[in-house]
Order: structure tokens, then sequence, then C-alpha cells
């Protein structure tokens, strides 16, 4: 029988213990992802345990998510109308402008009245068909 010096069976001892740890930590992983579904499922079993137990906590959960996902697209629409209102009132003052440059010129006052006009209706046009396809 050969005999094993003391170095070498601490070696050996730390080799297994290395190993063995290893191996768990490895067990230990794996069941934590094969288990990671089944708390999934669990979760949801305890909510819907809770929802039988107590009814109005369903629909205080859906009013939450109807918030969470409204608020944002009520900004949106805000931001849109706060938009097309300043377009509004630029393009008013813009035809007021040039009315009163108008009315200053005597010469062609109806041509240029009637050219403000149609300038003024077809930008209004523009922002109506700018509005439509946001």
């Amino acid at each position: 029988m050969p005999e094993f010096s003391v170095a070498a069976t601490g070696e050996i001892v730390f080799l297994i213990f290395f190993f063995l740890s290893a191996f768990l930590v490895i067990h230990a992983c794996l069941n934590l992802i094969a288990h990671h579904g089944n708390l999934k499922l669990r979760m949801a079993e305890v909510n819907a345990e809770i929802d039988l137990l107590r009814p109005h906590i369903p629909e205080k959960r859906e009013r939450v998510t109807e918030l969470k996902t409204g608020l944002p697209a009520l900004k949106r629409q805000r931001q849109k109308m706060a938009d097309y209102y300043r377009k509004l009132v630029n393009l008013l003052n813009e035809a007021e402008e040039q009315q009163k440059e108008d009315e200053g010129k005597e010469g062609k006052e109806k041509e240029q009245e009637k050219g403000a006009k149609l300038r003024t209706e077809i930008r209004l046009h523009q922002l109506d068909l700018d509005w439509e396809n946001e």
C-alpha cells in the first residue's frame, strides 16, 4: 500500500471539497432556474385567491393599469392641442399684421385683402390637414 504524505492528503481533501461545492452551486443555480416558472405560477394562484377573497382588489388593479397606460396618451394629446393652438394664434397675429399693413396702403387695398384672406385660408387648411395627419 502506497504511503501518502500529509501534503498530498490535504490536496486530495481540498480537491474533493472544491468539486463538491462546485456541484452544489451548479445544482442550486439549476434549481433556481427550474423553479422560476413555478414561482410565477404560484404568484398568479395567490393573486387569484386574493381576488376571490377581496373582489374590489381586481378593480383597483385595473384602474391603476388604466391610469398608467392612459396618462402618457393624455399628455401627448394635450401637447398636440397646445401646438395646434400656438399655430392658430401665430396665424391670427400674422393675419392682423397683414391687415394693418394692407390698410396702410391705399393703392391696392382690395387685392391685398383678398390675398391676405386667401393666404390665411390656405394656412388654416394646411393646419387642418396637419391636425388630421397627427
